[in-house]
C-alpha cells in the first residue's frame, strides 16, 4: 500500500512540473507578442522575393491601429489606407528611424 502511494505522489508531482514548463513555454509567447504595440511604425515581411540577396522585408512602413489576440495586427499605410486583411506579427518587425549623420571630413 505504501508503494502505491508514493507513487501517486510522484506521477502528481510530475503532471505538476509538466503544466510548469508549459505555462512558462506560454509566458514567453506572450513576451514576444508584447513586443508591437498600438501605434508603432512595422515593416512588413516580403513573401515573394526575387533573389536570395533581395530585402526580407517591404521598404513601406506601416503603422499599428489594431491589435487582437493571437498575435494579430490591423495596419495602415503611409496614405492613411488600412490593408484588406489583418496580418500575423510573425510577420512584423518593428521600424527603427536611422538619425541622419553628417560625415566629417578631415582635411590635411
Amino acid at each position: 500500500m505504501r508503494l502505491g502511494l508514493e507513487r501517486l505522489y510522484f506521477l502528481m508531482d510530475k503532471q505538476v512540473n509538466q503544466e510548469e514548463e508549459i505555462f512558462k513555454k506560454k509566458e514567453s509567447l506572450f513576451k514576444k507578442i508584447g513586443k508591437i504595440e498600438i501605434g508603432d511604425q512595422v515593416l512588413m515581411k516580403k513573401h515573394m522575393k526575387k533573389d536570395k540577396l533581395d530585402s526580407s522585408f517591404k521598404e513601406k512602413v506601416f503603422t499599428v491601429v489594431d491589435r487582437f489576440h493571437y498575435n494579430t495586427f490591423i495596419l495602415v499605410n503611409a496614405e492613411g489606407v488600412k490593408l484588406k486583411r489583418a496580418i500575423n506579427g510573425a510577420h512584423l518587425k518593428n521600424f527603427v528611424q536611422r538619425q541622419a549623420v553628417n560625415p566629417k571630413l578631415i582635411k590635411e
